[in-house]
């Protein structure tokens, strides 16, 4: 409750500023009705739902059914608020007709966003004398570590450690933001970018779980 009562006061300015200015309820800026076409775009592999994917097909297909060239110009140019709001009631549409199936895309597009990006390797091609090389050889070896493979297992150990622990509020507290992308941002298109934020409270959680195979290991060297 806090977290969410934080990010209303930190938002509501914005809200305001939008309704006073442009007279509509936009909680922060447009785009919700793109990028919720587009997501279903990236699923739609056989094109059956008639969607562009990208931003200049969008505006050209908008461009070309209300027969306004000037919307080919841009996203948010001519009618921006007009626009958005009927790809939004587009978008909706479909997911009413296809439920289940957009049901579907949440899962995967959720179940995308545990995936670790593979990050360059710091390099020792600059570092100079022995501390350099060392702390670049440490610091590459860590960054190794750093995949799916190795931090979702710890992300789930740490997470039945904490059920186990009858930790609640300990997991309300870092499960709310990446409960938050799985519910919300997994109805729009998507970017790695975009959900970047979730992976440092799954850290947090995935910590726990390294915490306690260290006390077993130290535990079992005593």
């Amino acid at each position: 409750l806090t977290l969410i009562g934080g990010a209303c006061l930190v938002i509501a300015p914005l809200t305001v500023r939008n309704g006073v200015v442009f007279g509509h309820f936009i909680p922060v800026s447009l785009g919700a009705g793109q990028t919720l076409l587009e997501g279903i775009a990236d699923y739609d592999e056989t094109g059956s739902l008639g969607l562009p994917d990208t931003d200049m097909g969008l505006i050209k297909q908008e461009a070309e059914t209300h027969n306004r060239p000037d919307y080919a110009l841009t996203l948010f140019g001519p009618d921006a608020i007009k626009r958005d709001r009927e790809r939004l009631a587009r978008g909706l549409a479909i997911i009413r007709a296809h439920p289940f199936w957009f049901f579907t895309v949440m899962i995967r597009r959720a179940g995308s966003m545990w995936r670790l990006e593979r990050a360059p390797l710091i390099s020792s091609a600059n570092a100079s004398g022995a501390g350099a090389t060392v702390a670049v050889l440490v610091v590459g070896g860590i960054q190794r570590l750093f995949i799916t493979a190795i931090i979702l297992p710890c992300v789930v150990g740490g997470l039945i450690l904490l059920v186990l622990g009858r930790q609640g509020s300990v997991l309300a507290i870092l499960l709310a933001v990446p409960v938050y992308y799985f519910c919300v941002q997994a109805v729009l298109h998507t970017e790695y970018r975009y959900v970047l934020t979730i992976h440092y409270f799954l850290f947090v959680i995935a910590a726990v779980a390294i915490h306690e195979i260290l006390n077993w290991i130290r535990q079992r060297v005593e």
